[in-house]
């Protein structure tokens, strides 16, 4: 992966370097930003802008491959009352010019995310070299300073990795993962609220600990880690709360964005056994209607699958067994559903873009309601209904038996 960014860099500055003359800059001019975080200050006016540079040696091709010859990138953190302010003031400290291109994530710290992130997200609107694409990623319980210092094992460039990270988690239906641009897009959206993916430190506290130690008698520091997983749920720019796994699927179902996941139920037999059903294709379909002047929403789901595993003695792998998957499989995803619903509802956030779905089928009627629907989204009506289908069960009828 790591040589895969560092050729793609290359590629990009001999790019620009034969284009033309205007606005040439060498790349020994340029420091190439992989991530950025910001935070609130700890004077209260200011951010703190926090960027992880990859170093020139490594664009150079002078270090080693893989994640096992040291860090490829430097983190170094600045102030200022701006985005840009706070930019200009890096030249100071690496004596170039910052390059956004390659630029992976955005990361907003907790509570600069509470007090609202519109401001912040122009500069990088503005910007004619950073990419769309970015990842915007909230970090809970720690700086966004602190996920861009993490390390990983199998990278030596950590934006690399928590852009894998993201896709992965993503891919898996763990995480509402939004780029720059739908981010961008949905805070100017009216009666419509942005998300984003929620990234975190594991085990943090005790991390804490071992580093204190570690620094006590002098032993390496170990490693932070950082996990991917959940959503970050806005009201207009501000974070309001957050969703774990459970809601963030629940989200993911209504917006017809799971793709590959996995239910897990329990057996009949034995509540402490698990059967594993591996989603394979699902979508959405909502559909409003008016009852006595109200909107009510109806949602549909159609969901197919497999039997993955299962730790049951009785046998399934009967029609009636298969039903009776089916049924529990739909439970599950009517319940995290219905779990996300409650979550958004108590903070009057419309992240299901119920709003955009009544506007266009009732264009006349919508126009009556939208000024009230901060009042009527709390107290929306919707109902859900969920088909599971199992389409294949694998080669053997029970747990530990062979064909």
């Amino acid at each position: 992966m790591k040589r895969k960014v560092i050729l793609l860099v290359i590629i990009t500055l001999l790019s620009s370097s034969i284009s033309g003359c205007y606005d040439r800059r060498p790349i020994d001019n340029l420091a190439l930003v992989a991530a950025t975080g910001i935070d609130q200050a700890k004077d209260k006016d200011k951010i703190r802008l926090t960027v992880q540079i990859i170093k020139p040696s490594v664009i150079k091709g002078e270090s080693g491959s893989g994640g096992t010859k040291g860090q490829s990138v430097w983190v170094l953190s600045t102030t200022g009352y701006t985005v840009l302010e706070a930019v200009r003031k890096f030249t100071e400290q690496v004596g170039r010019n910052l390059f956004w291109a390659h630029n992976m994530i955005i990361v907003f710290g907790e509570d600069l995310a509470r007090q609202g992130v519109n401001e912040y997200i122009d500069f990088f609107n503005r910007n004619p070299e950073l990419r769309k694409r970015s990842w915007i990623l909230i970090s809970k319980g720690v700086d966004a300073k602190e996920i861009l210092e993490a390390k990983f094992d199998l990278e030596s460039i950590p934006a690399s990795a928590i852009d894998l990270l993201v896709k992965s988690e993503k891919y898996n239906a763990k995480v509402r993962a939004v780029d720059l641009q739908e981010f961008s897009k949905l805070l100017v959206t009216p009666q419509v609220s942005p998300t984003a993916a929620r990234i975190e430190l594991v085990a943090k506290d005790d991390l804490r600990k071992k580093e204190k130690k570690a620094k006590e008698t002098g032993a390496k520091e170990p490693p932070k880690r950082v996990r991917a997983n959940g959503a970050a749920i806005f009201k207009e720019d501000r974070l309001v709360t957050w969703f774990g796994e459970k809601e963030v699927r629940g989200l993911l179902w209504v917006l017809g964005e799971v793709k590959n996941s996995i239910v897990v139920i329990s057996c009949p037999d034995d509540k402490d056994k698990k059967i594993s059903l591996e989603v394979t294709q699902a979508n959405s379909k909502i559909t409003p209607r008016f009852v006595d002047g109200e909107p009510v929403i109806n949602i549909k789901i159609k969901e197919e699958g497999n039997l993955g595993d299962q730790m049951c003695k009785e046998n399934l792998v009967t029609l009636e067994g298969i039903e009776m998957l089916e049924r529990r499989q739909a439970a599950v995803i009517r319940n995290e559903i219905r779990l996300a619903l409650k979550q958004a509802q108590e903070v009057n956030s419309d992240i299901f873009r119920f709003a955009q779905v009544i506007h266009r089928s009732f264009p006349q009627k919508w126009k009556k309601i939208k000024g009230d629907w901060d009042e009527i989204f709390p107290r929306l009506q919707v109902n859900v209904e969920v088909d599971s289908e199992i389409r294949r069960i694998g080669l053997v009828k029970r747990a530990n038996e062979a064909k």
